[in-house]
């Protein structure tokens, strides 16, 4: 399967890209897109994997990321099918530090604050759950294959499975 993935990001952060709990690849992310502009150029990452049918874990691990930055995971395609429908897939988990820890309070995000061992993350789901904020920072992506028995189980219907089987 051939997974794309498009970036945005002010800086050069590194990232880790992970599939089902193994290493992909490291990659520094210089595109210097302004994550404010929506139509702007993204640096696309591509990754080849053999993948059993089964359920899936695709996770973006940020390294280097300054208290500044954010890094956008804005695109995702699985073998040339964009998934941008299915947002509702995706979580972040951003550590929570005594900086962050203001931005949590004064938007009355608490009820998004987990513990995960013995670490506190802000864990946001589905919609705009797609901004990776803090060093150690995580974008996870799930989804199972074959894939078009995800695209039918998950939104789309017998007609989109169809062409994707065909």
């Amino acid at each position: 399967m051939e997974i794309k993935l498009g970036f945005a990001t002010k800086h050069s952060p590194t990232v880790t890209i992970e599939l089902n709990n193994k290493l992909i690849d490291t990659v520094l992310l210089d595109c210097a897109c302004d994550v404010d502009d929506l139509e702007g150029a993204l640096q696309m990452v591509t990754i080849n994997a053999d993948l059993p049918e089964s359920n899936h874990t695709l996770r973006v691990v940020a390294k280097d990321i300054k208290d500044d930055e954010i890094i956008q995971v804005r695109h995702i395609e699985l073998d040339n099918i964009n998934m941008a429908g299915f947002v509702t897939y995706s979580t972040t988990y951003n550590p929570i530090t005594d900086g962050y820890i203001n931005h949590i309070i004064e938007n009355n995000l608490e009820n998004e604050v987990q513990v995960i061992n013995d670490t506190k993350f802000h864990v946001k789901q589905g919609e705009y759950a797609n901004c990776i904020h803090m060093p150690n920072g995580i974008y996870e992506y799930n989804f199972s294959t074959p894939l078009y028995n995800f695209l039918f189980n998950n939104r789309f219907g017998r007609l989109i499975a169809q062409v994707v089987r065909n």
